[in-house]
């Protein structure tokens, strides 16, 4: 006869462990091993090189996810210079939602593409100034 693991997630009181039990080492992993979802398991944070044309000279620039638990930020700087020249951010309510579900890859990907369209590396690095925009 075998027998089935003891799921802490199940409603099956009878098979649950009592209060107080030893789990066995299969109980004690799948019981940390279940993502809670009412607490998502943090995104994971990404930085991205690329390969910017300023002034008809090729640059390399990162784009990186922002701080945060919600990541609805992407900044942008030199690859050899970590100063701050492009922020990004989700601004309300949608967009930080979809920013939120969003993949970072795709998050990133798209914040690159509105960047180079709005030409804000370009301002930033004429100015001298942080440029700002939304995801």
């Amino acid at each position: 006869m075998t027998t089935q693991p003891t799921r802490p997630w199940n409603n099956d009181r009878a098979s649950a462990p009592r209060q107080g039990a030893a789990r066995t080492p299969t109980q004690a992993i799948l019981a940390v091993s279940q993502p809670c979802p009412a607490h998502p398991p943090a995104r994971i944070e990404m930085i991205k090189n690329f390969t910017y044309t300023v002034s008809g000279q090729n640059q390399e620039f990162c784009a990186t996810l922002g701080d945060g638990a919600e990541h609805t930020r992407v900044i942008f700087s030199a690859a050899e210079n970590p100063e701050t020249l492009v922020i990004l951010e989700a601004e309300g309510a949608i967009a930080a939602l979809k920013a939120r579900f969003e993949s970072p890859e795709a998050l990133i990907e798209n914040a690159i593409r509105k960047v180079s369209e709005q030409k804000l590396l370009d301002a930033a690095l004429q100015t001298g100034e942080i440029q700002t925009g939304q995801l």
